[in-house]
């Protein structure tokens, strides 16, 4: 047993010293890139992706960075608009608007959510159980129906991955 607590407290002091280089990193960024990497794609960006941004250096490499982020996620690059991009910004806008309270709607476990599989096909509320449940039904790279409870507004249990990620 105390071979475990001292593996956990081991793995937990890689985790910070990770997080605390990553903090100094972001602190150094604190320009309008900060918001965006920590707000705006904190749900859609990868760990990749995440640390090659860290290393850019001008705000020339950071700008094409951002271009390049979305223009991989657009569902029909050529055209005006990214559809992808819109419809993140938008689903941002609704989770503020409707999950807000001590915290920004997009830092909740709903904002989170809705953010990043969109809005749910069905919405079961129990109010007098403080519970929503949410179904999700044909997500794309899902089998199945993906359900989901949050207490309190709060997720009970992960949020699970699509299979092979």
């Amino acid at each position: 047993q105390t071979l475990k607590r001292t593996k956990d407290i081991a793995e937990a002091n890689q985790v910070l010293a990770q997080l605390q280089r990553e903090a100094k990193l972001t602190a150094a960024l604190a320009t309008p890139y900060n918001k965006w990497l920590n707000e705006d794609v904190v749900y859609l960006i990868t760990p990749e992706e995440r640390q090659a941004f860290l290393r850019l250096k001008t705000a020339e490499e950071k700008e094409q960075f951002v271009r390049q982020f979305w223009e991989r996620r657009d569902p029909s690059p050529g055209t005006p608009r990214n559809e992808f991009k819109d419809e993140h910004y938008r689903r941002i806008v609704y989770a503020n608007e409707r999950y807000a309270g001590e915290v920004p709607g997009w830092r909740t476990d709903r904002g989170r959510v809705y953010i990043t599989l969109g809005p749910p096909d069905e919405i079961e509320s129990h109010p007098a159980e403080a519970r929503e449940d949410w179904r999700y039904r044909k997500l794309k790279g899902y089998t199945g129906n993906v359900d989901l409870r949050f207490v309190r507004g709060k997720l009970q249990g992960e949020l699970p991955k699509p299979p092979g990620r």
